[in-house]
């Protein structure tokens, strides 16, 4: 896509051409799993009255795909599966996995929780607003001094 010179032109001011990319660890082995996806169950019609405001029920997707990925990771760990390169080879330890998500919502929650349930170390959430940082402020600031020359406002906050 980006061997297009009108495509390579819009994400880059470099003229002398697309760089390669070229992997650090190219022979280092990695693993791609793909699980089938999680199917709701069957809904049960619950009279509004007796239904629960937010409460996701055991047997939710969500939840299922939480506890089927902290007991891989309790698997992986366990079983001491090797990772690293040369001598840093060690066995697998929870700080060497990364589990990404969308965003934080439930499942991200979930997650942790389950981890957590299978004794699994787990940094868990920062709870930060990264735009609330004061140095991120500042940098924001600078940012606008920078992209709108005429701002003296925000020239002025930066000072």
């Amino acid at each position: 896509m980006f061997s297009l010179r009108e495509v390579f032109a819009s994400v880059t001011t470099d003229e002398a051409g697309i760089p390669p990319h070229i992997a650090v660890r190219d022979q280092s082995p990695g693993l791609v799993e793909l699980w089938p996806l999680i199917e709701p169950d069957e809904k049960i019609e619950i009279e509004g009255w007796d239904a629960p405001f937010d409460e996701a029920s055991e047997t939710s997707p969500r939840l299922r795909l939480a506890r089927r990925i902290a007991g891989t990771v309790r698997t992986w760990i366990a079983r001491g599966d090797a990772v690293g390169d040369g001598d840093r080879r060690h066995a697998v330890r929870p700080g060497d996995i990364l589990v990404l998500v969308r965003q934080r919502g439930a499942l991200f929650e979930a997650i942790i929780r389950a981890l957590k349930d299978e004794n699994v170390d787990v940094a868990g959430a920062d709870r930060l607003v990264l735009t609330e940082h004061i140095a991120v402020m500042d940098l924001m600031a600078l940012a606008d001094a920078l992209l709108l020359p005429d701002d003296d406002l925000a020239l002025a906050s930066v000072c």
